[in-house]
């Protein structure tokens, strides 16, 4: 699923707006919802572009997992 989703819409149709900018939440949705499903199975960061002129896509790239513990050596 998309996490924090709708703080997500809100914040880019005021960034949007702001910009006099088209933003389209239905639109944002499907293109989110498009990309999380093409993604691999392993977790991902997707990620929303929108162009001045209203265009849009999604971007999907793999999170990197980092470890509960740290395990170092120190050395003299």
């Amino acid at each position: 699923g998309l996490s924090l989703s709708e703080a997500h819409v809100q914040r880019l149709e005021e960034s949007a707006d702001y910009f006099g900018m088209s933003f389209e939440p239905l639109a944002y949705h499907a293109v989110m919802e498009a990309a999380a499903k093409a993604a691999a199975s392993d977790a991902q960061r997707l990620r929303f572009l929108l162009e001045s002129d209203g265009r849009h896509w999604a971007e999907a790239a793999p999170v990197s997992v980092t470890p509960d513990v740290w395990r170092y050596i120190v050395s003299d």
